[in-house]
């Protein structure tokens, strides 16, 4: 009878340990998706940057003629959380028709700190 006594409530010790590894596996993956969503909605807002950055260079090059009214200081972008366009010319050593410009796309996603698309593109004059 002594040695049944010292024996009883094992199996309950073995079930209890076998949850909390089950548990401690279960948060590892919801941990493990919650930072693949993290990244991947931080790549879809670098791509979303980058055309945005693409698309505001195609438009100067249509209308090389009007490069200064191009030119903006911080234009919201509605689709960026906290979005922000702004082309400026930058100095250059190249041929006096070359026009270097950086277009910079700024934004900021919620709990996370900000960030930026740089873009530096040379537009020649008609």
């Amino acid at each position: 009878m002594l040695i049944q006594d010292r024996q009883a409530g094992f199996s309950m010790i073995e079930v209890l340990i076998a949850i909390l590894i089950f548990a401690l596996g279960i948060l590892g993956m919801v941990g493990l998706q919650a930072s693949s969503i993290r990244y991947q909605t931080d790549a879809g807002y670098r791509s979303e940057a980058s055309v945005i950055a693409e698309e505001a260079v195609a438009r100067i090059w249509v209308d090389r003629a009007n490069l200064a009214g191009h030119l903006t200081a911080g234009t919201p972008i509605a689709s960026l959380p906290g979005g922000s366009l702004r082309i400026e010319e930058i100095a250059t050593d190249a041929d006096a028709k070359t026009n270097r410009l950086r277009v910079t796309v700024n934004w900021t996603p919620p709990g996370d700190s900000a960030h930026s698309h740089v873009l530096i593109a040379d537009v020649n004059e008609n």
